[in-house]
């Protein structure tokens, strides 16, 4: 049986690293060259280890977003995020 093989950090992005900055060579803003350059590279280390499953640890799972599988119990009170109103 395998066990864990990689675990990951990372941030939440969509208001200033779209996919163009990632791979056009754009950025929405300067000051996150740090972050984009760290996504990609994270990317390209889950690519080459190709994992059989990933596993998502996410406070965004308690969103107004649909998402595929959460275990969480029903949210009651209010979101903050912009994207989550």
């Amino acid at each position: 049986m395998a066990g864990l093989d990689r675990v990951y950090l990372t941030v939440h992005t969509p208001r200033y690293c779209t996919y163009e900055a990632a791979f056009a060579g754009k950025l929405a803003h300067p000051d996150f060259r740090a972050v984009r350059d760290g996504l990609v590279e994270q990317g390209k280390d889950v690519t080459a280890a190709a994992p059989d499953v990933i596993v998502v640890n996410s406070c965004h799972l308690i969103t107004t977003f649909p998402t595929v599988i959460d275990g969480t119990p029903c949210h009651r009170g209010v979101l903050t995020a912009q994207e989550a109103p």
